[in-house]
């Protein structure tokens, strides 16, 4: 009986024991966490050595040492890394905190011994970089810095800062600081202003105007950018590009002053004239999307910049967007003079259908009775563009139509069936092109041909990809697969692996956060988000959403338009657009040149869809 009571009070007291040092790691992760590293060290010190996480409170209590610079830490640091395991999730970055330390020693034979444990080769890299800025041999410091710097390594930003940060004549070559300090900056905003406050301090190279405008630039703030910009040598080499920053910053927060500065720098010959028309063009963008009149002057000066130094294209899509401008701020003769100009001009396809909307519009707003025939001209030059679908008014988007696949034949002729073995192996069918290239005689010289991924759509602008998926979904949701295939031509050019460079993923480009809330709204729980690949549920999502996407703008005059725009701009911005705008001319006032494009492109490739499904029925 003793012996159970002496079990169960050893017990009591081991879970008593057990919780309390449960409650002091809690609390101790708690204040490093909010950075009060002392009182964090404090509660750590309770925990004793038997603890069951002891491991991860030692590697908490030398991250805190670290910081607060404590005598304690390397001594502390060399034990740990001689008691752990390499399984230690924070292995590595002791071995390279230990590094560290000897590396400020100069002991670098000690220092690679160490990080040969790591196996990481850009570690070997970074250290040995530290070891050619100790010996000053440059040459070998730009040659691990540019193993770093196309690399996606933890090392990359460090290897940048300690390079540009270190020596006088490293950093003479302006080159180089140009070069990498845009790469640091694309890596790290913080170690980049930490660079350039360096350069300041012990003035390297630049002035430092330049360097105290660049930080008002990054810092987004226009009244201290402008106190820099007021002192900035004219005649400096780099002044234009400090031009370019001021008319960024005034895009961003519409500062008037700024902008009464940048209108003063015009008349400025040490700009280049084509810096000034991009700029001025640039800066009316901006007016015009907000139906400002004030977008006429800087209009004016771009189109007067282009004319003379020659670009036509600019020139004429100055006029362009004058007669945008013109037609919404209810100048009359403005928009007729210019959208005639537009049209007459040489613009691209794209545009050029725009601007033959826009006269039409023009001419319906204020002489209806020859809006008829720009109606038809537009009908006739365009029939394929956005702008044509809007006057028809006649987008059979809800009309299930089977699409026939033009590869599925049995008796193509050998350069269609070696062009369906590509499209086979792009699109994602890797066993089923393999097994039928097997079966040729020249199976060999086919497969070493399958690196020219180029020819995919040279001979066949509009293939047919998942036909029976495509059907399907077009069935079950009732949007015309024509639709669905110029989606997926248009996001990932049939590449089912396809992942863009937001992050958007699979053969209608689905966000992954999109994805998941897709999962949820259908209430599949048989799907989770490793799916987003498989071509079956990525058109049948696609499908789904384009059909939500329409019900849900149901209201306006143009759903299918709106909800193609919505795909790729987001709802909340069409909502904006179309309150802004007025819902027939949205279209020409998109502010997002991809969205407009896109809304453009999809189109195009919807007529050509349904002109070769057609046809081949």
């Amino acid at each position: 009986m003793k012996k159970i009571i002496i079990i169960i009070i050893t017990v009591f007291f081991a879970f008593i024991s057990f919780s309390s040092e449960l409650s002091h790691f809690k609390k101790g992760a708690e204040l490093f966490r909010k950075h009060d590293y002392k009182h964090c060290l404090k509660e750590l010190s309770y925990i004793s050595d038997d603890y069951i996480a002891y491991d991860y409170v030692y590697y908490l209590k030398l991250k805190c040492l670290k910081i607060i610079n404590s005598s304690e830490y390397e001594c502390s640091l060399k034990k740990f890394t001689d008691y752990i395991e390499d399984d230690f999730p924070y292995y590595k970055e002791l071995l390279y905190m230990l590094s560290d330390i000897y590396t400020e020693k100069g002991e670098y034979n000690k220092v690679f011994d160490i990080v040969k444990k790591s196996g990481d080769k850009y570690a070997i890299y970074f250290y040995s970089l530290q070891e050619s800025i100790s010996k000053k041999r440059y040459s070998d410091i730009a040659h691990y810095l540019d193993l770093l710097v196309n690399s996606k390594s933890i090392f990359c930003n460090r290897a940048i800062l300690s390079s540009l940060c270190c020596y006088e004549k490293f950093l003479g070559h302006m080159d180089y600081i140009t070069l990498y300090l845009k790469k640091l900056f694309t890596l790290d905003k913080e170690s980049g202003k930490k660079v350039l406050k360096y350069m300041y301090n012990e003035s390297f190279g630049f002035n430092n105007e330049y360097i105290m405008a660049y930080l008002a630039y990054l810092d987004n703030k226009p009244g201290d950018f402008i106190k820099y910009l007021d002192k900035y040598p004219h005649n400096n080499p780099f002044f234009e590009e400090v031009f370019g920053w001021g008319v960024s910053l005034f895009i961003k927060n519409n500062d008037k002053k700024l902008l009464g500065r940048l209108k003063i720098l015009l008349d400025c010959d040490d700009i280049d004239i084509k810096t000034k028309a991009f700029s001025c063009f640039k800066i009316s963008k901006k007016f015009i999307y907000d139906l400002d009149k004030k977008g006429f002057f800087w209009l004016k000066k771009a189109y007067g910049f282009f004319d003379r130094i020659g670009n036509k294209y600019y020139s004429d899509l100055s006029e362009y967007y004058l007669a945008m401008l013109c037609y919404k701020t209810g100048n009359r003769n403005g928009s007729l003079f210019y959208s005639y100009k537009a049209i007459s001009s040489k613009l691209n396809e794209f545009d050029k259908s725009a601007a033959f909307y826009l006269r039409y519009r023009v001419l319906k707003k204020y002489f209806p009775n020859n809006a008829e025939e720009a109606k038809r001209e537009l009908l006739h030059l365009y029939p394929d563009s956005v702008y044509s679908y809007m006057i028809k008014k006649d987008l059979d988007y809800r009309k299930y139509r089977k699409i026939i696949d033009t590869y599925s034949k049995s008796n193509i002729s050998a350069k269609q069936k070696r062009k369906k073995y590509y499209h086979l192996y792009i699109a994602g069918f890797y066993n089923q092109a393999y097994s039928l290239i097997r079966k040729e005689k020249n199976s060999g010289k086919i497969l070493k041909s399958f690196g020219k991924y180029n020819h995919l759509f040279r001979n066949n602008k509009y293939p047919v990809f998942y036909s029976e998926l495509i059907n399907k979904s077009s069935k079950e949701n009732k949007i015309n697969p024509s639709l669905i295939l110029s989606v997926i031509r248009e996001e990932s050019r049939f590449d089912r692996f396809a992942k863009s460079w937001v992050g958007a993923r699979g053969l209608m480009q689905f966000m992954p956060s999109t994805f998941k809330w897709l999962i949820k709204l259908r209430g599949k729980k048989d799907i989770s988000s490793s799916d987003i690949y498989d071509p079956k549920v990525n058109i049948d999502f696609g499908a789904f959403y384009i059909d939500w996407l329409i019900n849900y703008l149901h209201d306006v005059d143009y759903p299918l338009i709106c909800a193609i725009a919505a795909y790729n701009g987001g709802i909340g911005n069409i909502r904006k657009w179309i309150k802004k705008y007025g819902e027939e001319d949205f279209v020409l006032f998109i502010p997002f040149d991809e969205t407009k494009n896109y809304v453009r492109k999809i189109f195009k490739s919807f007529y050509n869809y349904e002109k070769k499904t057609n046809s081949t029925k």
